[in-house]
């Protein structure tokens, strides 16, 4: 122990004489380190580490599902058939999994509160408790139960100053009193919903069959396992589809477990940039391999007389491991605190898609610790090791001459480096055609048309709620009311509303039918999404109009049902006919069949590189709503326009909380969050792999340069010429930048079909990157090698010979 504390101690001094050596392999290992840190902590908190959730490996996600709609919302009458009927579950029940807000009113400014609507039992299958009150009971699930709720820690405190004595105190949610029962635990968060309200939902078990809305969740039984309980399921869904085969036909269940039902798209891109960064921490360690080989060629004199004095081999290259293991370690301690820094940004950066990690919370754990401290110790092995075990071989009888060199120390005695170089150059360029890829495929995601045009609106959420607000009839007109005054604001051009926007992240569906033709089997009806407008809103948007006529103020309730469907729909059931006068059975609000009026262009509703899917419009004052988006074309910056609209609405109802202001183009970006999250990093990587790779090829160069300035000034002094010197280093270099090339293209071809999951219009083997890609890379190797070319050709014959 003492013998390698004596080696520790003199590794430090060793590093500590040599500044420049030590900064820039530091440098290196830091970037290194730090970036894979950093990555790890985020695939740590959503593929690793255990959900906040008691005993959460029991946990397992259910979903409806049939052909052509897999993972679907299940119906509530199904899942308290699904409750009584299993034998695989300790306990069962659901969320809502949409976006949702309440009106809160009553005490200080009105607000939009992020809510939502669980079923009893939904905080005893998670086995999170309540840190104050309790959770719901069986009798408040009955209709005429007063409205119960959970509050969320933070907004217990920020709204209500954390009131030890809310329990039991009456809040207006939504223009109804809502008892307040209990405060959920301060770090309780649900991947899937945002929430600070949870109130109670309530359904009759033998109500009629109508709508899927609710995401069941499951524990399962000691002993049972997800397979299991799929084969239960399976026979209770057939069940149900025989007793009630109008509404379950075809229609079955799958069984996810819990982390999987969250990550199962998120594992691919997390597992990709986990392995970019790690090719990056491989190029590191070999500029920090070549730096030492480099650096053990000045210290082959040192080594030659420990070894004359009775060192022996292993010896010698425990003490060059103690320093490799001191400058991974102080690289390891360092990217730790980069890391740190980087997680930061990382959170920053994280798309809502990625929520499964916020819920879990991204932090330096032991995991990520452990992680740090194996990744220090393994590349100080990786970098170390070899320069340790070739600089302990000294040649005695040339190195301790005096003066004494080799003549003709080329290139070709120097295969070590070369082959770290060409390996450095080969990683790069598997990391920038990787990254090239994603970043042609983000360009093309970002101008695919969405079938609106998003610039200079503004949009807004209002949720008319109140108690004045009762009656469809009111809310349509207090909605027409509002719209009416923005319109009359000046620098408005027109206005509109939607429930939910495009690219909002949710749009209702349903079945429907053509009424003139035979009625579909059971679960072979077509599916349609459902949108309801006002009559401005397809202008505002700039939705073409392409058949018939759009909405007016004449489709109010008492006038024929009407409907204007999407250009999908009408390609999918009239691809040879006009739809105008058509009628369908819609499975919304009536039983009654709709009259299209319209066509319009098709809008992506879901995410930009998904088709488009069938849609129908309601009137607003048809199938009234009390959500509402309002949309306003302006003729300038919209968020200018912001106050103004707000004090609008105030000046109508005071009590009316305005959500959501952003400009409509704010969506656009949002649903693209994840596939630029996933090009900057990979870029960012590639980036860093380029500029490693263009300082190992300048760092060997400078080497040779330094290395054959003997052999250089012997060429001169027998007449060569600079442009031949120069041809014979970059020539070197480019033999170097081709040989990685080679070895890159041969990976990239292996490795690239493993993006194929994150492209969008790009092939993995797109002939433009694979081209472009080596071309760049060529390209910076030649510059990397100018400046030592430059330095070979100002060698004065005379000062080269000298030492001769």
């Amino acid at each position: 122990m003492d013998s390698l504390w004596k080696d520790v101690r003199f590794a430090a001094r060793v590093l500590w004489k040599s500044p420049g050596f030590s900064a820039v392999a530091l440098l290196a290992l830091v970037l290194g380190i730090g970036a894979n840190t950093a990555i790890f902590s985020v695939v740590n908190a959503v593929l690793l580490r255990p959900m906040p959730f008691a005993d959460p490996n029991r946990l397992v996600s259910v979903r409806e599902s049939r052909p052509g709609h897999e993972n679907n919302v299940a119906n509530p009458q199904n899942l308290a058939a699904w409750q009584k009927r299993t034998h695989s579950f300790d306990k069962m029940a659901a969320y809502l999994p949409f976006e949702y807000t309440m009106t809160l009113t009553g005490q200080g400014t009105p607000e939009d509160v992020p809510a939502t609507f669980v079923t009893r039992e939904f905080f005893a299958v998670l086995g999170v408790h309540p840190t104050m009150g309790r959770e719901f009971l069986p009798e408040e699930e009955l209709p005429n139960a007063p409205d119960v709720a959970l509050l969320s820690d933070g907004f217990w405190r920020r709204r209500f100053g954390a009131d030890p004595h809310i329990l039991g105190k009456k809040i207006m949610a939504r223009g109804t009193p809502t008892i307040v029962i209990g405060i959920l635990p301060a770090g309780f968060r649900f991947p899937d919903v945002k929430a600070d309200i949870w109130e109670l939902i309530s359904f009759h078990p033998e109500a009629e069959r109508k709508g899927r809305f609710l995401a069941p969740i499951a524990r399962l039984k000691p002993g049972v396992t997800a397979e299991q309980a799929q084969a239960d399921m399976n026979i209770i869904t057939a069940q149900l589809a025989r007793e009630y085969p109008e509404f379950n036909s075809k229609w079955g269940a799958t069984v996810t477990p819990f982390r999987q039902h969250f990550t199962g798209d998120l594992k691919t891109p997390l597992l990709v940039m986990l392995g970019a960064v790690g090719l990056v921490l491989l190029i590191a360690c070999a500029n920090v391999a070549n730096l030492m080989l480099m650096r053990s060629s000045g210290r082959q004199r040192e080594m030659a007389i420990r070894t004359s004095l009775g060192a022996t081999r292993l010896r010698i290259v425990r003490q060059l491991l103690a320093e490799s293991m001191l400058l991974g370690l102080s690289g390891g301690l360092l990217g730790l605190l980069f890391a740190v820094w980087a997680t930061d940004v990382l959170l920053a950066m994280l798309p809502e898609s990625m929520s499964l990690a916020n819920a879990n919370g991204i932090t330096i754990d032991g995991n990520v610790l452990a992680f740090t401290v194996v990744v220090s110790l393994g590349t100080a092995l990786l970098f170390g090791l070899l320069p340790a075990w070739r600089a302990s071989r000294p040649d005695l009888s040339d190195t301790l001459k005096e003066g004494g060199r080799s003549v003709s120390s080329s290139l070709s005695r120097n295969r070590m480096r070369a082959a770290l170089v060409a390996g450095e150059i080969a990683v790069a360029l598997m990391l920038l055609i990787g990254a090239g890829l994603l970043v042609q495929s983000f360009i093309r995601l970002e101008h695919v048309a969405p079938g609106f045009q998003p610039d200079r609106i503004l949009s807004m959420r209002i949720s008319l709620t109140a108690a004045r607000y009762k009656e469809s009839k009111k809310i349509s007109t207090a909605l027409d009311e509002i719209l009416h005054r923005l319109e009359q604001v000046p620098g408005v051009a027109s206005v509109g509303s939607i429930q939910f926007p495009p690219l909002g992240g949710l749009l209702p569906g349903t079945d429907y039918r053509v009424a003139s033709r035979p009625k579909p089997k059971p679960g072979e009806e077509p599916g349609t999404g459902v949108s309801i407008v006002t009559p401005g809103y397809f202008v505002t948007m700039g939705i073409p109009l392409l058949k018939g006529r759009l909405f007016t103020d004449r489709d109010r309730q008492d006038a024929p049902q009407v409907t204007i469907v999407s250009e999908a729909l009408a390609r999918e059931q009239f691809p040879h006919t006009n739809p105008i006068g058509e009628r369908l059975f819609v499975d919304w609000s009536h039983q009654t069949p709709y009259e299209i009026v319209g066509v319009v262009g098709d809008v992506k509703h879901d995410a930009l590189d998904k088709p488009a899917q069938p849609t129908v419009y309601f009137p607003n004052a048809q199938e009234t709503q009390n959500i509402a988006t309002l949309v306003i074309r302006t003729g300038a910056d919209p968020m200018k326009l912001a106050p103004v609209a707000e004090q609008i609405i105030h000046a109508y109802d005071r009590d009316q909380p305005i959500a959501k202001i952003q400009p409509l183009d704010a969506l656009l970006t949002k649903s693209v969050a994840r596939p630029r999250f996933q090009s900057v990093l990979l870029a960012s990587f590639a980036g860093l792999a380029l500029l490693l790779a263009a300082i190992g090829i300048f760092g060997v160069m400078s080497y040779s340069v330094a290395q054959r300035t003997h052999e250089i000034g012997i060429r001169v002094a027998l007449g060569a010429q600079s442009q031949e010197v120069l041809r014979l280093v970059v020539g070197q270099a480019l033999a170097l930048a081709l040989i990685g090339t080679a070895g890159g293209l041969a990976g990239a071809f292996a490795l690239t079909r493993y993006l194929r999951a994150l492209l969008f219009n790009v092939s993995p083997t797109d002939w433009l990157t694979f081209t472009a890609v080596p071309l760049l890379l060529c390209a910076v190797a030649l510059a990397a090698s100018y400046f030592p070319a430059r330095r070979a050709m100002r060698v004065d014959p005379m000062q080269a010979l000298r030492y001769e």
